[in-house]
């Protein structure tokens, strides 16, 4: 039997390729990380989402985060508003178009699901469920204190200095603050990042 690490892999890669070639057009846009930065921004709009908080709930790098907000901004999914306190700082909200997206984002994402749990037990999903959890803090645990801002492509994020993940957040016009400056309920934003 093959391990379940690579079972999961292959799972997610088959969940990735469903979605992907049953998005319609309208939504385009947003696909990929792009997908998971809007319903994230949907599901916490009842309170200012920055930059470094998509950075901390995803685990990316700044440079990543910059990018896929640049690419929902100019397809007018997201807007860039300024904060009366602090001229660095962004705050990241959903346009009319982003919030269309996400409704229909949501309702795919539901049709997915009944169709990958078919079969299975409300009981049974919600042991996966936990299971999902535990071996997210089981790998979280084990990774070592500035290994989560590593970008695999090579680049660093904030566990390493500050350098080119420094600059990608000055370029967009962002906080160059910590990504956890700030935040009282760091699992809050962890559990909306995985909705």
């Amino acid at each position: 039997m093959q391990s379940p690490v690579l079972q999961m892999q292959a799972l997610n890669r088959r969940i990735t390729r469903y979605l992907h070639q049953t998005l319609p057009d309208c939504v385009r846009g947003a696909t990929g990380g792009n997908v998971r930065v809007l319903i994230f921004l949907a599901h916490h709009s009842d309170r200012d989402i920055y930059q470094r908080d998509i950075e901390k709930a995803f685990g990316i790098t700044r440079s990543t985060a910059s990018r896929e907000l640049t690419l929902l901004e100019s397809n007018g999914m997201i807007a860039r508003l300024p904060v009366e306190h602090d001229a660095r700082l962004k705050r990241l909200v959903l346009t009319a178009r982003g919030r269309d997206a996400v409704s229909y984002l949501d309702a795919h994402g539901e049709e997915m699901e009944s169709h990958l749990f078919e079969g299975f037990t409300p009981e049974q999903i919600e042991q996966f469920a936990q299971f999902i959890h535990r071996m997210r803090a089981n790998i979280e645990r084990a990774m070592p204190t500035d290994a989560a801002s590593v970008d695999p492509s090579g680049g660093t994020g904030e566990g390493s200095g500050e350098g080119a993940a420094h600059q990608a957040g000055a370029d967009t016009g962002t906080d160059g603050g910590r990504a956890d400056d700030n935040h009282t309920n760091d699992e809050g934003l962890m559990e909306g990042a995985q909705e």
